[in-house]
């Protein structure tokens, strides 16, 4: 016998893995910046190279540069990996509230597999937001009345 859905509505953590995640994907741009600005070429410069000061300024500019738009990028923190707030969630409708923000409208399930659920949210004033839902981020408990939920059929079919 089918069971009847009420909805889903939890608090959504940070979880650890993906934060760690998203540091080492910053920090591997960061890596990958480094070299270029180290070993790179300069374009443009087939027959003739630059003087040796401008070469090193230049390249100095770029890692400085460079540096400073991965750590503003790094400090940005995705709303949809990262940030806490309260995730409320019944048939094709659902609501995300943090402290700074709250996203209503059309819900749809984009991802499930046994350890990530992604969701998406379409919110006609807020815009999208993506939500990656983890065991992490929900606590087993969460995690387990999120798996009950889709089980039953109380989400949007997958986009």
């Amino acid at each position: 016998m089918q069971g009847q859905s009420q909805g889903f509505r939890d608090e959504l953590g940070a979880d650890p893995w993906l934060v760690g995640a998203w540091w080492t994907l910053g920090g591997l741009a960061w890596l990958s910046l480094g070299a270029v600005a180290a070993w790179g070429e300069w374009p443009g410069l087939a027959g003739g190279a630059l003087p040796a000061w401008l070469d090193r300024v230049g390249r100095l500019v770029i890692l400085l540069a460079g540096s400073w738009w991965v750590w503003r990028h790094l400090a940005t923190r995705p709303v949809g990996l990262m940030v806490p707030g309260r995730l409320s969630w019944s048939g094709a409708r659902g609501r995300f509230e943090t402290k700074r923000a709250t996203w209503r409208g059309e819900m749809r399930l984009v991802w499930r597999s046994a350890v990530l659920v992604g969701v998406r949210l379409r919110d006609p004033v807020r815009g999208t937001i993506t939500l990656w839902l983890t065991p992490h981020r929900l606590g087993e408990a969460g995690w387990w009345r999120l798996q009950r939920f889709l089980v039953l059929g109380g989400a949007s079919g997958v986009d």
